[in-house]
């Protein structure tokens, strides 16, 4: 195998790996706030209420793509909106304090507008992904992100192998330079690349939002009665991951991640019981 393949599978799956152990962190640490202590025997969120959401979000970033192709400004807009919400999420579980908690997702507006580039862009889709997954893992049992896991890989497939909707919304997004996507270079020069200089294809690989934030939601969910399940979990889905970067990597073409990934996290949670 070529070393520059090489370099994006350590870069892929190590990256899989440091992202979904924060985020187990970042839950246990979310899990043990009085104000959300409440939340580990009463998840507030219905798998009705979840699909409802999704497709709502699903139909918006649709129609956004298509109301507002090829005008940047309002792509940013959405990306900051993404990081504000997300980022706030996490610094006030780590920082109980809404103040500074404020200052820092400020502070990370003004690193993405004046340094653009693939290791402050990864670094932020880090944060998204990890406030999304705690807010989604705490408010669901394991058996409910079990369905909402297998349905969504289903989702996954039909959306990349059949209709290629998933794909087509990807690279409208990666032409407007918003990449909601952990970008991975095939060597480390390509961190400090600007984001406006990254295509598919051309010395990097994407690993999408959902492929980590879902795992990792899962992870999250289980933690609420077991440590050792939730990591489990994540093992199991990096060696879905793993698996489908092994025999896939020479593939030109989208795959979709999801379907291993998730199958790989309930058989480690299925195991975790032996």
């Amino acid at each position: 195998m070529e070393k520059k393949k090489i370099n994006l599978l350590l870069g892929q799956i190590f990256s899989f790996l440091i992202i979904q152990f924060l985020g187990l962190f970042t839950g246990l640490k979310f899990f043990s706030l009085p104000v959300f202590r409440q939340r580990i025997f009463a998840p507030s969120l219905s798998i009705w209420e979840f699909f409802l959401a999704f497709i709502t979000a699903l139909l918006f970033i649709t129609i956004f793509l298509k109301f507002f192709k090829r005008k940047k400004i309002p792509f940013k807009l959405l990306f900051y909106f993404l990081i504000f919400s997300a980022g706030s999420i996490v610094f006030l579980i780590w920082i109980p304090n809404s103040l500074i908690s404020f200052l820092l997702v400020i502070l990370l507006f003004l690193l993405l507008h004046f340094f653009p580039t693939v290791i402050l862009q990864n670094f932020l889709i880090a944060i998204c992904v990890i406030g999304a997954a705690v807010v989604l893992g705490g408010s669901l049992f394991p058996f409910q992100m079990i369905l909402i896991l297998l349905i969504l890989a289903i989702y996954d497939l039909i959306m990349v192998f059949g209709t290629g909707q998933m794909v087509k919304m990807f690279k409208e997004m990666v032409a407007q330079k918003l990449i909601l996507a952990l970008t991975i270079p095939e060597d480390s020069k390509g961190l400090t690349t600007k984001i406006s200089e990254v295509e598919t294809g051309k010395g990097f690989i994407f690993l999408g939002t959902g492929d980590l934030a879902l795992p990792m939601a899962f992870a999250i969910s289980v933690l609420r009665f077991n440590l050792l399940s939730s990591i489990f979990v994540i093992i199991g889905s990096f060696l879905g991951l793993l698996v489908l970067t092994l025999f896939f990597l020479e593939e030109k073409k989208p795959l979709p991640a999801l379907p291993p990934i998730i199958t790989g996290a309930i058989l480690g949670y299925l195991i975790s019981f032996l």
